[in-house]
């Protein structure tokens, strides 16, 4: 089956809005405390506009648009990079990224297949 059928709304698990919500919550306010982090403004301003990014695609998941499933992947893949390049800069904040990046991407692919393998097996019942 091809990803974009495992990806379409009918197939996706809503949960995976959880995970990404919370690393939106945590990115949001980064822009606005340059004091608190040890990098560029440009860097901080990034996870600030990741972070409303992040809040737009679970609204997309969460009200079934088209759209949902692709941001929320690619949201998490940008939480995931992010957390294993602060992980690799020895700064151990990025294991948030990583997990949580980790667990929407999982939440979203791994229900859609399991419910394409359990029609697949029925009807081949």
């Amino acid at each position: 089956m091809p990803t974009s059928a495992l990806l379409s709304p009918t197939h996706v698990s809503r949960w995976a809005a959880a995970p990404t919500i919370l690393m939106a919550l945590a990115n949001v306010p980064a822009g606005f405390q340059p004091d608190n982090f040890d990098m560029p403004a440009g860097v901080l301003w990034f996870f600030t506009a990741v972070g409303v990014a992040g809040l737009v695609a679970a609204a997309a998941l969460l009200l079934r648009h088209a759209a949902g499933p692709p941001a929320v992947a690619g949201i998490g893949a940008i939480n995931v990079i992010g957390g294993l390049a602060a992980l690799l800069g020895g700064d151990a904040s990025g294991a948030v990224g990583l997990v949580l990046g980790l667990a929407a991407i999982g939440l979203l692919v791994v229900p859609a297949w399991w419910r394409t393998r359990s029609r697949s097996v029925a009807a081949g019942a």
